[in-house]
């Protein structure tokens, strides 16, 4: 399953594409977070909701390399966060589904067209 994930401070957006279907899911960002924190939360709704293997496209750079490992997450709300995605894909991975999250330009992404 194909899945994009996009936030502001007020909404998160993850937009699924299987077998020839899309589905939009706007919901309510917690009031008070940062935009980089709003990027998480859609990226851990999504591995909340979703079932199967799952490919995440988000086009936050800072939330895709540290959750790949790739930026040493300094910021505790952020690492508290990423601690989450990590415990929930480790969870999927038990139940046989493969989790991927990977960067890509915001231009590309669907949940970002969607947020406008």
């Amino acid at each position: 399953m194909i899945v994009y994930t996009d936030a502001s401070k007020k909404e998160l957006c993850v937009v699924v594409e299987q077998d020839g279907w899309e589905d939009v899911i706007i919901v309510p960002a917690p009031e008070g977070v940062t935009t980089n924190e709003a990027e998480y939360l859609a990226i851990l709704h999504a591995l909340e909701i979703l079932k199967g293997d799952l490919h995440i496209w988000s086009d936050s750079e800072l939330a895709v390399k540290q959750i790949n490992r790739e930026y040493h997450t300094k910021e505790k709300r952020l690492r508290v966060l990423a601690t989450q995605v990590w415990g929930k894909s480790k969870t999927r991975a038990s139940n046989g589904w493969e989790t991927t999250v990977s960067w890509l330009p915001r231009e590309e992404n669907k949940a970002g067209k969607v947020l406008g």
